[in-house]
């Protein structure tokens, strides 16, 4: 009696390891899922991130059923989803095929999940470090101001917009500031920036907006002329 428990116990602890492993079927390619907002393949914490899944793996299934450890999955068209992980680290993605009361695993891929990139200024096109040494004819060239999240970010360059900035500046030894209306560098800021010779300091500060739904404040830009 004691062999037939131990074998039947032993069955059950291999079993269970067996499906433990097959439950989620085989490594997928990376062409089966694939980001829609990332260049180099990977997800960002906190926001939505596309993913496509290639119909052909599907097609013989009444419905596909998408799993994310670590993200929650929104279906979004026929084969697209939005995957929103909830923290840096990896994310496993599974695909079950339902057919009836049938479901059965189809297969996953991982993908590395990064944090989201804090919003830089950039003149003109240019993105810009904080603090940083500006020639003076990069200034004097500028027409506008912008916000950068990452060249890996498809799209991102139009998530948030710069509403008002303010030029904080010494001159003959006082403060000066003065603020603009949009992200457009007009003709007194020009001619503040004209007046600016090497070694003097300008500060930046940029409200930026998102859809009329989130402002912030970036950080205090301070830009040392030469």
């Amino acid at each position: 009696m004691q062999l037939v428990y131990s074998l039947c116990l032993l069955f059950l602890i291999h079993g269970a390891g067996c499906f433990g492993q097959g439950r989620y079927g085989d490594a997928l390619s990376h062409n089966s899922i694939e980001t829609l907002s990332s260049k180099e393949g990977v997800l960002y914490a906190g926001i939505d991130n596309p993913i496509s899944v290639d119909s052909t793996i599907f097609s013989h299934c009444s419905d596909l059923q998408l799993k994310a450890s670590n993200a929650l999955v929104v279906p979004d068209t026929q084969n697209i989803y939005l995957l929103i992980p909830q923290r840096v680290g990896k994310v496993r993605v599974n695909l079950y095929c339902l057919n009836q009361n049938d479901t059965v695993a189809l297969g996953y891929r991982f993908f590395n999940v990064l944090p989201l990139p804090e919003p830089r200024l950039t003149l003109n096109d240019w993105p810009i470090d904080n603090p940083a040494v500006i020639d003076r004819a990069v200034l004097l060239n500028c027409d506008s101001l912008g916000v950068f999240f990452s060249d890996d970010l498809i799209g991102s360059i139009s998530w948030m917009r710069i509403s008002d900035f303010e030029v904080g500046y010494n001159y003959g030894g006082f403060h000066f500031s003065h603020h603009n209306e949009s992200n457009q560098i007009g003709t007194e800021t020009f001619e503040i920036f004209n007046k600016l010779g090497p070694n003097n300091e300008i500060s930046l500060r940029v409200t930026v907006a998102s859809d009329g739904r989130v402002t912030k404040h970036l950080p205090i830009y301070r830009l040392r002329v030469y």
